[in-house]
């Protein structure tokens, strides 16, 4: 639902969205194989490269790989009393996820659902490197610096890859164009 509002203002804002699934398989530390799409694509105007965007209305969580997110969805799952332990042990990460937010419990997907995990984003945006491909994560509103330990770091830095906010997305719209549903762009 947030994700469906902010999605509806960034499209009557301009913004082309294309959900593509890419067409590669990706694997998180535990070799647990997962699938990705596109919110949209855009091709730079100078160069030409094509770079895949990703928004996302907050920052992104820490879990590490898909067990830890349905580990995590399984105990909000229960603790929510949507269903018994037994029955979310056999359920998908992604029907826990989604029975969480359409149950609009939005948190407890931001804070632990695989898509909204720091290391999936990393994943996908080193696989898209070894094929030319960008990857730009975009937040509705994030603080510049991340704080790690006892230290800050710059947003970029701290996530690994290219992100940015979307003031800063939307200000260097001159500078790109969107691609709508160009998915021999992406072929491997």
């Amino acid at each position: 639902m947030i994700n469906s509002l902010f999605e509806g203002a960034l499209a009557s804002s301009g913004i082309v969205l294309s959900e593509i699934t890419l067409p590669f398989i990706f694997k998180d530390k535990h070799n647990h194989t997962f699938k990705a799409k596109t919110d949209a694509l855009i091709k730079c105007k100078s160069t030409g490269k094509v770079t895949v965007v990703e928004f996302k209305t907050g920052k992104l969580n820490s879990k590490s790989c898909i067990k830890s997110c349905h580990n995590a969805l399984t105990t909000q799952a229960c603790w929510r009393n949507l269903v018994d332990k037994e029955v979310a042990l056999t359920q998908a990460h992604s029907k826990l996820s989604s029975m969480l937010w359409y149950k609009g419990f939005y948190s407890d997907c931001l804070e632990n659902a695989w898509n909204h995990s720091k290391s999936k984003h990393k994943i996908v945006s080193d696989m898209l490197a070894l094929h030319g491909i960008g990857y730009l994560v975009v937040f509705k509103s994030h603080p510049p610096q991340v704080k790690k330990g006892k230290s800050f770091l710059p947003m970029q830095q701290f996530y690994g890859f290219d992100c940015t906010t979307l003031n800063q997305f939307s200000s260097k719209s001159d500078s790109y164009e969107f691609l709508d549903k160009s998915t021999e762009l992406l072929t491997p």
